[in-house]
């Protein structure tokens, strides 16, 4: 299921996505994620869909609260 979140805090370096693309959108932007299975060692982690971009990004949870907002 797809969720929607924002854009709170920019990274000092573009993210990587995917496709070897990169993307460091400003704050305030709208992001689409899903949550994915528990990794081997019982982490959590997202895939962000980043708007106009045709790949994603996998981030931990830990790293995507630090720089996104759920709405």
């Amino acid at each position: 299921m797809m969720n929607l979140a924002k854009v709170i805090k920019r990274q000092s370096i573009p993210w990587i996505l995917d496709n070897g693309v990169e993307v460091n959108p400003p704050v305030d932007t709208i992001v689409q994620y899903e949550e994915l299975p528990r990794g081997k060692c019982g982490d959590y982690w997202r895939r962000v869909y980043f708007p106009g971009y045709a790949s994603d990004m996998t981030i931990s949870m830990i790293a995507f609260n630090r720089y996104f907002g759920e709405l």
